[in-house]
C-alpha cells in the first residue's frame, strides 16, 4: 500500500487524501444508525418483559447515552465536510473523536454487561454478540485508515478486557485473552480490504489522470503548444451558436507566414520548428482577452477566433498581429530570421443557418487574397471599407488610440 501511495505525484497524493476523507464520511453514517438500532432492540424487549423502575432507569440512560454520542458525531462529521469543502482539512480529527465517542460508549456499556448484579447481566451474551458484530462491520466500515481501526476497536474492547482480566467479572479470566485476540484479528482482517481499496483508488486516479492527459493531448499542438485543429473547430463551432443566439459579432483571422518553405529549406525544419514556437508565443501575447482563441490550422498557418469583436476592431488586432510578426527576429547560429505574415479575415453577425465551413472559406479567400496583392498584409472578407485600396488594411492606430474592443461594439455595414 505505501508503495502505491508513493508512486503517485503530489497532485494525484492530495487528491487520493481528499477522496479518502470523503469515503470516511460516507462510511461513518451506517455506524451512527446501528448504534442506536441495535441498542434499542436490546433494550425494548427487556423493558417489555421486566418493566421495573430500575431497568428503565439503566437501560434508557445508557440509551439516551448513545443517542448523545450519535448526535455529538454527526454535528463532527458536518464540520469535518465542511473544512474539506474549504480544502482546509489536514487530519480528519473529527472523524476520529466521533468514532471514539461512539465506540468507548458501547464499549462501556458491553463492560457492565460482565459485571454481575446489574441490570445488563442478563444479557451479557447478547451484548457480546452484538459488540462482536458491531466490531466487524466496523473494521469493514473504517478499513481504509489502519489507525481509526485501531482506535475504534481498543475504544470497544478495552474496557470488557480491563473487567474480564481484573477479576470483576464471574466469566471467566480467559475471556479477556480471548478479546485481545479478537481484537488483534480483526486488525489483521482489516488489511485486505485496505489493500483492495489503496489499489483501486490509486489506479483509477492514476487511469483518470493519464485520461485527462491524453484528452489534453487531442486538443494541443505538440510543437507550439496551441490548440490544435481539432480544438479549433470545436471552439469555432461554440463562439459561433453563442453569437448567433446572442446576435453579436464575431470575427476570424487566417494567418499564414510568407516563404516559410524558404525557411525549412535553407535553414532545416529545426530551426522553422522554433520560428512556430515564436510565432506562437507572439500570436498569444497579442491577444488579451481570455475569450479569445488561437489555434495551429496547419503547417505554417494560425487561426484566431475574436468573439464579439466588430470588423474595425478585428483590423486592429489584425495590424497589431502583422506588425508583431514583422518585427519578430529569430536568431540562428549565422544571422536572424526576419518573418512576415499575410492575414484574412472575415467579421459578421452568424445566422442560424450558417456554417463555420463557409466563414473559414470567406477568411481563407480574404488570405488568398492578401497573398496575391504582395503578401505581408490584411485583407478582410467580403470586401474592403469605402474608400479603401483594395486589399489593404488602415494603419493601426497609435497605442494611445481606440484600442481593440472589449466590449460588444456595432458591427460594420459591409460585414
Amino acid at each position: 500500500m505505501d508503495e502505491l501511495y508513493r508512486s503517485l505525484n503530489p497532485i494525484q497524493k492530495k487528491e487520493f487524501q481528499q477522496q479518502r476523507f470523503h469515503d470516511l464520511i460516507q462510511r461513518s453514517w451506517p455506524g451512527l444508525i446501528s448504534y442506536a438500532l441495535v441498542w434499542w432492540a436490546i433494550a425494548l424487549p427487556r423493558l417489555w418483559y421486566e418493566p421495573t423502575s430500575e431497568n428503565l432507569s439503566w437501560l434508557s440512560g445508557f440509551g439516551f447515552l448513545i443517542l448523545l454520542c450519535c448526535g455529538l458525531r454527526i454535528r463532527l462529521l458536518r464540520r469535518f465536510r465542511q473544512r474539506l469543502a474549504d480544502e482546509r482539512a489536514k487530519v480528519p480529527w473529527e472523524i476520529f473523536v466521533g468514532t471514539a465517542l461512539n465506540a468507548s460508549a458501547w464499549g462501556v456499556i458491553a463492560a457492565v454487561s460482565l459485571l454481575p448484579d446489574t441490570p445488563l447481566s442478563p444479557l451479557v451474551m447478547v451484548m457480546i454478540l452484538t459488540t462482536s458484530g458491531i466490531c466487524a462491520g466496523g473494521v469493514c466500515s473504517l478499513a481504509i485508515s489502519r489507525y481509526l481501526v485501531c482506535m475504534f476497536l481498543g475504544c470497544m474492547l478495552t474496557p470488557s478486557i480491563i473487567v474480564l482480566a481484573l477479576g470483576y467479572s464471574e466469566h471467566p479470566v480467559e475471556m479477556a485473552i480471548a478479546g485481545i485476540i479478537f481484537w488483534i484479528s480483526m486488525y489483521l482482517i482489516s488489511g485486505l480490504p485496505r489493500r483492495e481499496y489503496y489499489t483501486a483508488s490509486c489506479s483509477n486516479i492514476k487511469l483518470s489522470h493519464q485520461a485527462a492527459y491524453l484528452q489534453e493531448l487531442s486538443r494541443v499542438d505538440s510543437l507550439t503548444g496551441l490548440n490544435n485543429r481539432r480544438q479549433f473547430e470545436h471552439l469555432f463551432e461554440t463562439e459561433l451558436k453563442r453569437a448567433s443566439r446572442g446576435r453579436y459579432p464575431i470575427s476570424l483571422l487566417l494567418i499564414d507566414l510568407d516563404h516559410f518553405k524558404h525557411i525549412n529549406d535553407q535553414h532545416g525544419h529545426l530551426i522553422g520548428d522554433e520560428c512556430l514556437k515564436r510565432v506562437a508565443t507572439t500570436l498569444s501575447a497579442q491577444l488579451k482577452r481570455a475569450t479569445d482563441a488561437v489555434a495551429r490550422f496547419g503547417g505554417e498557418e494560425f487561426a484566431v477566433i475574436l468573439p464579439g469583436t466588430s470588423e474595425a476592431d478585428a483590423r486592429q488586432v489584425a495590424e497589431s498581429i502583422r506588425q508583431a510578426l514583422e518585427t519578430l527576429q529569430i536568431p540562428t547560429a549565422t544571422e536572424n530570421i526576419s518573418l512576415t505574415a499575410s492575414l484574412g479575415g472575415v467579421s459578421l453577425i452568424p445566422s442560424q443557418e450558417g456554417s463555420a465551413r463557409d466563414i473559414i472559406k470567406l477568411a481563407d479567400d480574404a488570405l488568398y487574397r492578401a497573398k496575391h496583392e504582395g503578401r505581408n498584409r490584411c485583407c478582410f472578407a467580403p470586401g474592403d471599407e469605402p474608400g479603401d485600396e483594395p486589399g489593404v488594411v488602415h494603419e493601426a492606430p497609435a497605442a494611445d488610440d481606440t484600442p481593440h474592443g472589449y466590449a460588444i461594439s456595432p458591427q460594420s455595414s459591409n460585414a
